[in-house]
């Protein structure tokens, strides 16, 4: 079953009681996947791994990192805490339980966001995107500064991190059950996957949740992340993605920059602007605009604070908001102002073809919640025309 997987591997994996029956590994270029090796059945256990075959923080050594870190530390930043191990057993080299699957670790982490130069954050131009990144790689650099006398590079964390950003799992808070499941992470993401990862007593399975003919790839879930997340810790982007959201500044600045916007797009809709008032819109929350379900606007991941900054600004109960439409075209109009810097990026490489797919995800995006808030205010002025009557 397992003679496409590297011969190290599985026979590492079963020394230390992990079961492997109808998958193996299979190559796509430079992309590697799973694949069955003959038909699978629904409930299907694929994959065993007992936890001394998974790569995680021992209880005292994660009880020793959130002491010294904080909680607040390693609730945001696991993936680095988790690092520091994949580092530790890199160099420990062959004496290390996990070196065949160290050695099957990808090398080249280009397009991980982590990795992004200044001319790559440059061309993202995206900055709900780029403050992540920009956070991400200042808690790399300190927790190295902390524990440098463990570690050998600061580049060394950066890929171990990295590894453990596209390959890890989080099956609990604690930081010791943020773990490594060796095989099992390469599967590739699907939003309609082959297969999920579930427990089985004290052990981690992968079980097919459907059937799958032989040779048809097995994919797994990575969660219903939008591609501000896939992107940042996966390095890849899905196009219509439907978990998809942008966010928008909703401050009294940014109300001034769609001012002049608005009114001319309620013209050509016959509604009438009502007056932004921006000094009334006095916080400054981020908020998101998620996919267009059918053809109409989505708002469901507003903060109220957000919500009603605008309608404060034009005068509004945060209740009658998606009936305004200035609030409407606020949107719209700041939508609009947002996909304008996603520009095309001139560079090549696997950094540029990520932030490239990056950009058309996000642009086909806003046109959809453009269209969206237009097809909105076409029923506000109809059912203003309407009323009138």
């Amino acid at each position: 079953a397992d003679r496409m997987v590297t011969a190290g591997l599985a026979q590492a994996l079963r020394s230390l009681g992990a079961a492997i029956d109808g998958i193996a590994v299979a190559a796509r270029g430079q992309e590697r996947m799973l694949v069955a090796t003959r038909a699978l059945r629904r409930g299907e256990r694929l994959v065993q791994l007992p936890r001394a075959a998974c790569l995680s923080l021992a209880p005292a050594r994660a009880q020793e990192l959130e002491s010294r870190f904080g909680a607040p530390h390693t609730a945001a930043h696991w993936q680095i805490m988790l690092g520091t191990r994949v580092v530790e057993e890199a160099l420990r080299e062959d004496s290390s339980p996990w070196a065949a699957y160290i050695r099957e670790l990808p090398r080249g982490m280009d397009a991980v966001p982590l990795f992004y130069d200044a001319a790559d954050m440059k061309a993202l131009n995206y900055p709900p995107l780029s403050f992540k990144i920009t956070q991400r790689k200042r808690a790399l650099a300190a927790t190295f500064k902390a524990l440098e006398a463990t570690l050998s590079s600061l580049g060394d964390l950066a890929w171990a991190t990295s590894c453990v950003t596209t390959r890890a799992f989080a099956l609990g808070e604690p930081l010791a059950d943020k773990v490594m499941l060796p095989l099992i992470d390469m599967a590739n993401h699907s939003f309609a996957p082959a297969a999920k990862v579930a427990r089985v007593g004290a052990d981690i399975a992968l079980e097919a949740v459907h059937d799958v003919r032989a040779g048809d790839e097995v994919t797994i879930s990575y969660g219903n992340h939008g591609n501000d997340d896939l992107l940042f810790d996966y390095g890849f982007v899905v196009p219509d993605n439907p978990h998809d959201s942008i966010m928008l500044p909703s401050d009294p600045a940014a109300l001034l920059l769609v001012d002049a916007l608005v009114g001319s797009l309620l013209q050509r809709h016959g509604l009438a602007a009502a007056p932004i008032d921006a000094d009334a819109a006095h916080g400054r929350p981020a908020w998101h605009l998620g996919q267009p379900r059918d053809g109409d606007l989505q708002l469901q991941w507003v903060p109220a604070a957000a919500r009603e900054t605008i309608a404060a600004a034009v005068a509004i109960d945060p209740a009658e908001f998606l009936k305004s439409p200035t609030a409407i075209a606020i949107i719209a109009c700041s939508v609009a102002t947002a996909a304008a810097p996603l520009a095309t990026v001139s560079a090549t490489g696997p950094r540029a073809d990520s932030i490239r797919a990056f950009h058309a995800a996000k642009r086909a995006l806003m046109g959809r919640q453009i269209a969206a808030c237009q097809h909105r205010l076409a029923a506000l002025a109809a059912h203003s025309h309407t009323t009138a009557l």
